[in-house]
């Protein structure tokens, strides 16, 4: 590592932007270490929801309870993100997430993520957040006190602080998202956890939100809601 002034390569001064800032790491919704919490299995519950491939938008409508359902909730929070391209998540211009993660513009982003056969993700939860007025907490399930090696396959989360990398519709491999009907690893059965429990692993958090939604990826690309006791 060298000071910027003295770089051999660039030869111009640092960019005023967020993510030229020395050491910075873009992430979605991301859980600093004094936000990681894990919930004890008997504190909580998973709420199973269609391997559909809009499994995240019937997590979120679960929570948020007010009638509307996952395809109605979906297409509310495509219209949201086409209305607001400048939207800040993670200090970063929404219409910027999206052209470096989807390579293409918000208007046809959000026509693809209005159609059920486009997996929700970060950026939807990111916008949920905002367009709701609510915090969203992501959870997976844990061994008790251990920190899961699944983490690996699910997003960093942008944090509201925002917070994992927030890939179009068609690419998936980098994120969260709600699994389809080829999910093959996805069970409906949800047997209790005895001795695990629950881990935090991302973080929308809204000033002022009016409630808090939690949501728990399982693996395989799918979410289902969860429930404290």
């Amino acid at each position: 590592p060298h000071d910027t002034r003295r770089c051999p390569w660039f030869r111009k001064d640092r960019d005023n932007h967020p993510d030229a800032a020395p050491g910075r790491r873009k992430q979605l919704g991301r859980c600093d270490s004094g936000d990681v919490l894990i919930v004890p299995g008997s504190r909580a519950r998973i709420v199973p929801q269609p391997p559909d491939g809009s499994c995240l938008f019937h997590s979120l409508s679960y929570g948020l309870r007010d009638g509307r359902d996952a395809a109605t909730l979906r297409r509310d929070i495509a219209r949201f993100i086409k209305a607001h391209p400048d939207l800040p998540i993670s200090e970063t211009p929404l219409k910027d997430w999206i052209r470096w993660e989807a390579v293409c513009s918000v208007q046809t982003y959000a026509a693809r993520m209005a159609r059920a056969e486009n997996w929700g993700g970060g950026l939807e939860l990111a916008a949920a957040s905002e367009l709701e007025n609510v915090s969203i907490e992501v959870y997976e399930p844990c061994s008790t006190g251990v920190t899961p090696s699944s983490s690996r396959g699910a997003p960093a989360l942008p944090q509201h602080r925002a917070v994992v990398s927030a890939a179009g519709p068609r690419r998936r491999s980098t994120t969260m998202y709600g699994g389809g009907p080829g999910t093959s690893s996805y069970s409906s059965r949800t047997p209790p956890l005895e001795r695990g429990g629950y881990k935090r692993i991302s973080l929308f958090h809204k000033a002022g939100a009016r409630a808090t939604l939690r949501v728990c990826y399982r693996g395989g690309c799918h979410y289902d809601a969860l429930v404290l006791n």
